[in-house]
């Protein structure tokens, strides 16, 4: 599923300073959240299990008429 989002959405090499660059910007005083463990539950593996499954089968389609713009990268 991932290589199809990402042959979906035109991901570009400079994709991460771009990103970085809006972070930066907007958000310069932004700290690293801390991240709580879960119990992992059994309907949690069998929705994981149905997720993958779904994903396998998935298919992304653009508009018509579509030109794929790095808009993140617009104006920094």
């Amino acid at each position: 599923m991932q290589a199809k989002v990402e042959q979906f959405a035109g991901v570009e090499d400079n994709i991460v300073e771009a990103i970085q660059a809006y972070m930066d910007k907007k958000y310069p005083d932004l700290a690293p959240a801390k991240m709580k463990r879960r119990k992992l539950k059994a309907r949690d593996e069998v929705a994981g299990d149905a997720g993958y499954k779904a994903g396998r089968s998935a298919q992304l389609h653009h508009a018509v008429g579509h030109q794929p713009v790095a808009r993140l990268t617009q104006g920094v």
